[in-house]
């Protein structure tokens, strides 16, 4: 409602067409449609004036022209960089260079060490021991580790009978 004044049909000039690239909306949207201007020169939406809503439109002040060059095969050389320097490619020598080398990795892992999740798919203490446990074919020691686990509940259960064997003798009663 900001954009709309009090006008009298007296006051409007002949009404033009746009197709797009003469006016545009208070949000920069480009109008099409048909226009017309109020004697103090204001450009309002419709054909006439109180017909539509009478939108102010803003006059497209800067034009945007383009320029095309053409190169020949060889020139184009001396002209148009190639090398995708803009798009943050890198060559593979300089990539190599800044990756850490291992001692800056353990460095950077260290200071990192309380940061980094306990648990998750990525990115946490759980992933990297997963990675590593495969890289290093930790299966094989998992065998001798069950093994042993086996071995300590065999000890356990024993040492429970000879505890058990004992308060027996000491009371004088069968227990269970």
């Amino acid at each position: 409602m900001a954009n709309r004044r009090l006008y009298n049909n007296k006051n409007v000039s002949n009404s033009s067409y746009t197709n797009g690239n003469e006016y545009i909306l208070e949000d920069g949207t480009s109008y099409v449609g048909y226009y017309h201007i109020m004697d103090d020169g204001t450009v309002m939406s419709g054909e006439y004036h109180g017909e539509g809503e009478d939108i102010i439109l803003l006059p497209i002040t800067q034009k945007i022209s383009f320029q095309k060059k053409s190169y020949t095969k060889i020139g184009y050389e001396k002209f148009i960089d190639n090398s995708f320097k803009q798009l943050g490619v890198k060559p593979p020598a300089e990539t190599l260079a800044d990756q850490p080398s291992v001692d800056e990795f353990f460095e950077l892992y260290n200071e990192l060490f309380y940061d980094i999740p306990e648990t998750g798919a990525t990115n946490s203490h759980e992933y990297l021991i997963k990675k590593s446990t495969e890289y290093i074919a930790f299966d094989q020691n998992d065998e001798e580790i069950q093994a042993l686990q086996k071995e300590i509940a065999q000890l356990r259960e024993e040492l429970l009978d000879s505890q058990k064997q004992i308060l027996e003798l000491q009371t004088g009663t069968q227990i269970g």
